[in-house]
């Protein structure tokens, strides 16, 4: 099962890293390609300057998530697939503010269809950071803000003579704020690859208000500018 996964995850980077080499993702210079041309992509190039905006849309691919439901125990998994949105705001040269609203999950395949049965559990996370970020030629890393909102799931089918089988599920949430810190690198003029660490601290709503959780990411990123100085 392990070396199943490990080619799972082997192929999937395979996969990304080709499409960074389509003019879509900035690293193919083929300038004939018209929605390439007209999209007002970020450039590696250039610093970003003061004022400009960027729309930034990525897909949190692998993730470890790490944390504590009332009354159960500690949950540690790691799986597939995520999605996340915001927007960049370039405050001064070459630093600016993100703000992202996302999920991720614990997934254990990455794509097509799922039939789990039987009995699992599933481990949530949905977050909205704001981070400060700096950028130096190819480099961007951030620190700040986050609120998330975990998210555990248990699932089981009990064989009953009456029926083939019925089913019991539980559920539990809870809140919690953190300071995440990513660190991410430009491959072209408009696809980033990073890793997103989230470490949360203070719970609300539970009786164990400080505890640590966590969960962190493998990220492919796509900016597209709004708005160029």
């Amino acid at each position: 099962m392990k070396k199943k996964y490990i080619i799972l995850i082997l192929a999937s980077l395979f996969v990304f890293s080709s499409c960074t080499t389509h003019p879509l993702w900035g690293l193919n210079r083929n300038r004939k390609n018209t929605l390439y041309r007209n999209m007002r992509e970020p450039d590696f190039k250039e610093p970003a300057e003061k004022g400009e905006i960027n729309l930034n849309l990525s897909l949190p691919y692998l993730n470890s998530i790490s944390h504590k439901p009332e009354d159960e125990p500690e949950k540690n998994t790691a799986g597939f697939i995520g999605l996340s949105a915001g927007v960049d705001f370039v405050y001064k040269k070459n630093k600016y503010i993100k703000i992202s609203f996302g999920g991720i999950t614990d997934l254990p395949v990455p794509i097509g269809p799922l039939d789990r049965g039987g009995e699992y559990e599933q481990q949530r996370l949905a977050y909205m950071d704001i981070l400060n970020v700096h950028k130096l030629n190819r480099i961007s890393f951030g620190y700040g803000l986050s609120i998330g909102k975990y998210n555990w799931y248990h699932y089981k089918e009990i064989p009953d003579s009456a029926n083939p089988y019925r089913i019991e599920t539980a559920e539990k949430n809870h809140f919690s704020f953190g300071l995440p810190a990513c660190v991410y690198f430009q491959t072209g003029r408009s696809f980033y690859i990073g890793l997103i660490y989230r470490p949360t601290l203070y719970r609300p709503s539970l009786p164990e208000k400080f505890k640590y959780e966590h969960s962190a990411s493998i990220d492919f990123s796509w900016k597209i500018g709004l708005k160029k100085k």
